[in-house]
């Protein structure tokens, strides 16, 4: 009889964790999540040039698309990835200034603007992130992104030719830029079960690695760190059925570069990468999704 009873005990101690177990990794199952997002984005793209004493502002938009995930791990540790890429770049125009008190050749701030043309920018980047969760809601993240930015200028024109030498074609500069990522983040829940989801984090991208290459330079790579970035991510959405949310997404950044100056070698001439920040913003429909 005695035994019956501890039997029956090892059986019920049993039965309780198989059962804990099977309701932990219901919920890991449960949590975590697809996206994908369809928008605009804008860029404010600005360059100080300092062999020059010039500068320039231009801001285009573009369609954009954005994917990625967010995967549970472990009951602590939670990881996601996001991709971007511009589509179908629009185009605006650019116009060169004389900077204030300063001089090129004859022509000063009075005969602003001496240079226009048209200005293209697109943007695409991939980022891995983990993030530790300090609640089930507040995480602190870490983790890397590689970014590609490329612009083109082409229509060049001026009033002024006996003073500013036109480019003829197109000029294009292309940047790969591998980013370490720092922040924090904010989620509601992570669950498509949710009525609802509010997210929204932070993140300091700070340069490790960059590769920079001009069409007037072919020669010349310009590889400077200098620069940092912060960027701002927030949205909300909301149960359509039991596996998809619909809601909205938007992002905000800003990318600073510093200056870099190079002999090149075809010219025996100093050539500079101005510096220059990048402003941007990208909006748009979401649909987060686990099937």
């Amino acid at each position: 009889m005695n035994l019956l009873k501890v039997t029956a005990c090892v059986s019920v101690f049993s039965l309780s964790l198989f059962s804990s177990g099977v309701f932990a990794n219901t919920a890991l199952a449960e949590n975590g999540f697809s996206f994908l997002t369809a928008g605009f984005e804008t860029f404010q793209y600005e360059e100080k040039v300092s062999l020059a004493d010039v500068n320039t502002k231009v801001t285009v938009t573009n369609p954009v698309l954005m994917t990625g995930g967010l995967f549970e791990v472990t009951p602590q540790w939670d990881f996601s990835i996001r991709a971007e890429s511009s589509l179908f770049p629009g185009n605006s125009q650019e116009s060169w200034q004389v900077n204030s008190g300063a001089s090129v050749g004859s022509l000063t701030s009075a005969n602003n603007p001496i240079q226009t043309n048209q200005f293209t920018m697109t943007n695409s980047s991939t980022q891995l992130l983990s993030q530790y969760k300090l609640t089930p809601q507040i995480r602190l993240l870490l983790g890397g992104q590689y970014a590609l930015f490329t612009f083109k200028r082409y229509q060049f024109a001026t009033d002024y030719p006996n003073t500013i030498s036109i480019t003829n074609g197109v000029v294009e500069e292309s940047t790969g830029s591998l980013d370490l990522n720092i922040g924090a983040a904010f989620e509601s829940d992570t669950s498509v079960q949710s009525n609802y989801r509010l997210f929204g984090s932070i993140t300091i991208d700070k340069p490790i690695y960059r590769k920079l290459v001009n069409s007037n330079a072919p020669d010349v790579t310009f590889n400077s760190t200098d620069g940092y970035g912060l960027t701002a991510l927030g949205g909300a959405s909301y149960q359509l059925t039991k596996q998809v949310h619909i809601g909205v997404t938007m992002m905000v950044g800003y990318r600073q570069t510093g200056k870099e100056i190079k002999v090149n070698p075809a010219t025996d001439l100093q050539i500079e990468i101005p510096e220059n920040t990048i402003f941007q913003t990208k909006y748009g429909l979401s649909f987060i999704y686990k099937f």
